[in-house]
């Protein structure tokens, strides 16, 4: 059985309270992140593998030289669910102890 979708509402409440995020395509949420400092990026993508292993969730992460951009998703769901909103609780716990901006 596939995870429950978000209603829209409780996508609104998520995205208030993790404004780095915004909605992509109705069924993705993602987040950009700047750092003119390569090895910043590298070290966050290594902590989101970790957790997106832990969790068994894994997001689409397109890097570029200081830039990040991170996609989450319940493909099998076909957009937002709860997990989508612990992958990015967990991930504001690690944003709020780095020391890269965030756009």
């Amino acid at each position: 059985m596939s995870p429950q979708l978000l209603s829209e509402e409780g996508i609104k409440k998520l995205l208030q309270a993790h404004p780095l995020w915004e909605l992509s395509n109705e069924t993705f949420l993602t987040c950009i992140i700047k750092d003119r400092n390569y090895q910043n990026l590298v070290d966050l993508v290594l902590k989101i593998s970790e957790i997106a292993e832990e969790m068994n969730h894994h997001p689409d992460i397109i890097f570029s030289w200081g830039k990040l951009q991170i996609d989450i998703t319940t493909h099998e769901s076909g957009g937002i669910t709860l997990r989508d909103q612990l992958f990015i609780e967990k991930l504001g716990q690690i944003f709020n102890q780095s020391e890269i901006f965030l756009s």
